[in-house]
Order: C-alpha cells, then structure tokens, then sequence
C-alpha cells in the first residue's frame, strides 16, 4: 500500500504533523509496519509505542537513520518531543513524515 492510502485508512487515528515531507513522500510503498526500531528499514513505517519499561519515542532518531519511511507517534508525547529536540534521540525527525496518534496503539492496530 502507498503511504497516503495508509494515512487516508487512519484518517480518524492520525493526523500529519510534518506536511512538506508527507507531499514528497504520499506515493511511495509501505512495505511493513513496525515497533521495533530495529527492524525498521526502508518502506518501514515505525510506531512509537509507551510500553512499563521502554518508550519508543527513545527510537524515533534510530528508525530513521534505519530508513523509516515514515513515523507514528503519541500526541501526548509531541510537545516533550519538541522541548527536547537538543537530544537527538528525543527530537522529531524532519527529514519523514511524523503522523500524530491520540493513541499509538490504537493506530498500530488499524494499520
């Protein structure tokens, strides 16, 4: 499936954080869906999950540089992303599009 068929299917679980690379990127093939960081590649879309002992927002920086084409993450987690965007680790990516869940589970599943 296209990234923006995956989008359009979690119409009512996500919304575009990052526009400019979402318009360049929309066409291009989802090849899986994971919450592993590390076996994030390309086509990859990667959900940040908030599980007891690990928060995947920790990995967004990883399953990017793994070639992430896209990434989910909780909205609730957004502005702390934002404030600690001098970690690299921490920060939003900008080079992929960031789509924004109230729930990242809940899109994890719909995907």
């Amino acid at each position: 499936m296209l990234l923006k068929e995956l989008v359009d299917r979690l119409a009512d679980a996500v919304r575009v954080e990052r526009p400019e690379p979402y318009a360049r990127q929309q066409g291009y093939q989802v090849a899986r869906i994971t919450a592993n960081s590390k076996d994030a590649g390309p086509g990859t879309v990667f959900v940040a999950l908030v599980g007891q002992h690990t928060d995947g927002h920790q990995y967004l920086a990883q399953a990017v540089a793994n070639g992430a084409l896209a990434v989910i993450v909780q909205a609730d987690r957004l502005a702390r992303l934002g404030q600690d965007a001098k970690d690299a680790k921490a920060g939003l990516p900008t080079d992929c599009p960031v789509l924004v869940a109230d729930d990242s589970y809940r899109a994890f599943a719909l995907a």
